[in-house]
């Protein structure tokens, strides 16, 4: 008999140090936009990710509000290699804003990780391109009614 109450002791163990491991949400409300990443939780433990994609270099303007009763939420940055590029841990409430310069294009992922925290957050992003960039995309959307003007300037002139 002592032997059975010992496995069954041994598989209970087991199951708490597994179920412990686990994410977990509780009171769970949340919401994902193209830009944005809200929720509001009576107890998170775990991840929730979302990719950005980008088509050339950038900088990303991440604006947050976060807050927290209990524990702890640490939003993280990855480029497309896998590197992190950025990373801030909130262990109480707060709100602000980030600019996060993009050195290529690709697929970045925004990671945010809850360690068993209750309270809630709220994450937006814009992807702004560089000067030049803006300037390139400005001229090339300019080109074609300065076209448009000069063929009309000729036809009155002829």
């Amino acid at each position: 008999m002592y032997p059975r109450r010992l496995q069954i002791s041994l598989v209970c163990l087991a199951c708490v140090f597994f179920l412990s491991a686990c994410s977990a949400r509780l009171l769970w409300v949340g919401n994902r936009g193209s830009h944005s990443m809200e929720a509001s939780f009576a107890r998170f433990n775990g991840s929730e990710t979302k990719i950005i994609q980008l088509e050339q270099p950038a900088s990303l303007q991440l604006e947050y509000s976060v807050t927290l009763t209990k524990g702890e939420i640490v939003l993280e940055l990855y480029q497309p290699d896998g590197q992190i590029l950025w990373q801030k841990t909130f262990s109480g409430s707060g709100e602000g804003a980030e600019t996060i310069k993009l050195p290529e294009a690709g697929h970045y992922l925004l990671m945010i990780n809850g360690k068993w925290t209750s309270g809630g957050y709220q994450f937006s992003w814009i992807e702004n391109q560089t000067t030049d960039q803006q300037k390139t995309v400005s001229l090339l959307h300019a080109a074609p009614l300065n076209i448009r003007d000069d063929i009309q300037r000729q036809e009155q002139n002829v």
